[in-house]
C-alpha cells in the first residue's frame, strides 16, 4: 500500500512539474524579430521622389512570416502621398494587390520607425511603394547606396528583387505605374518578422505531456482508491 501511495505522489509531482513548464514556456521570450531582408550602407546614392512620381523596392519570401514590420530610410520635404505594400506592381495592378497602405505627409515619422507592422505574409513577391502626390509640390529622398557599396542581408527563406523601380505615378493607384528597373542603386529598407514554423511550440508540447500524464494518472489513482476500499 505504501508503495502505491509513493507512486501516486510521484505521478502528481510530474503532473505539477509539467503544468509549471507549460506556463514558463508559454511566456513570451523572443525580444526581437528576425531580420528577413535588410539593405543598408553609406548614403552615397538614392532616389529623389518628386511630385507625380513613385519608387519601389521588391523582395521575395519563400516561406510565410508573421509579425512582419517594414521600414525604410528616407527624408521628406513637404511630402503628401502614399506608402503601399503590394504583391504586384505595374499595369494590371488593382486594389486587391494592396496588402497595407498609409498616408505620407509632414507628420509621418521617418526611419527607423516601421511604416507597417504586425503583418502576416505568405510566400510571395512583395513591393514597398512610395508615391508623391502630383497635386502637391514636394520631395522625398529615399536614401540608398551604390550597388558596389551596399550591404544586403537576407533570411535563408527570403531574397531581394531588383533594388528599385522608378516611374511617373499613375493616379489614384501609384502601384499600377509603368515602373522600370534602375540599376546601380540599392535603396535602404528592412523587413523583420518571425518565420511561421510547422513545428509545435514548446508550450503545446508541454500541454501534450500534461494530457499523457492525466491519461495515465487517472486509472492509477482509481486503482489506488479501489485497493484502499478493498483493504
Amino acid at each position: 500500500m505504501f508503495k502505491k501511495d509513493v507512486r501516486a505522489g510521484r505521478l502528481f509531482s510530474v503532473l505539477g512539474l509539467a503544468v509549471m513548464l507549460a506556463w514558463m514556456l508559454g511566456q513570451p521570450t523572443k525580444a526581437k524579430a528576425d531580420l528577413i531582408v535588410g539593405v543598408s550602407g553609406p548614403d552615397d546614392s538614392g532616389a529623389s521622389i518628386t511630385s507625380g512620381t513613385a519608387a519601389a523596392v521588391g523582395f521575395h519570401l519563400d516561406q510565410p512570416f508573421q509579425n512582419v514590420a517594414v521600414a525604410a530610410d528616407y527624408v521628406k520635404f513637404n511630402v503628401s502621398g502614399l506608402v503601399l505594400l503590394t504583391n504586384k506592381i505595374g499595369p494590371g495592378t488593382t486594389l486587391g494587390n494592396i496588402l497595407a497602405d498609409t498616408t505620407l505627409d509632414a507628420s509621418t515619422p521617418i526611419s527607423p520607425t516601421p511604416i507597417f507592422s504586425g503583418l502576416s505574409l505568405p510566400a510571395d513577391d512583395y513591393f514597398l511603394v512610395f508615391n508623391q502626390d502630383a497635386s502637391v509640390v514636394g520631395q522625398m529622398f529615399w536614401n540608398g547606396s551604390l550597388s558596389a557599396t551596399a550591404t544586403i542581408s537576407t533570411h535563408p527563406m527570403a531574397s531581394t528583387g531588383p533594388f528599385y523601380f522608378f516611374a511617373p505615378s499613375t493616379e489614384p493607384l501609384p502601384a499600377a505605374s509603368d515602373f522600370s528597373i534602375v540599376p546601380g542603386t540599392a535603396l535602404h529598407f528592412t523587413v523583420t518578422g518571425d518565420l511561421v514554423s510547422a513545428v509545435p511550440e514548446p508550450s503545446s508540447l508541454c500541454l501534450l505531456l500534461i494530457g499523457v500524464a492525466v491519461t495515465g494518472g487517472v486509472p492509477a489513482v482509481r486503482r489506488l482508491r479501489n485497493s484502499r476500499q478493498a483493504a
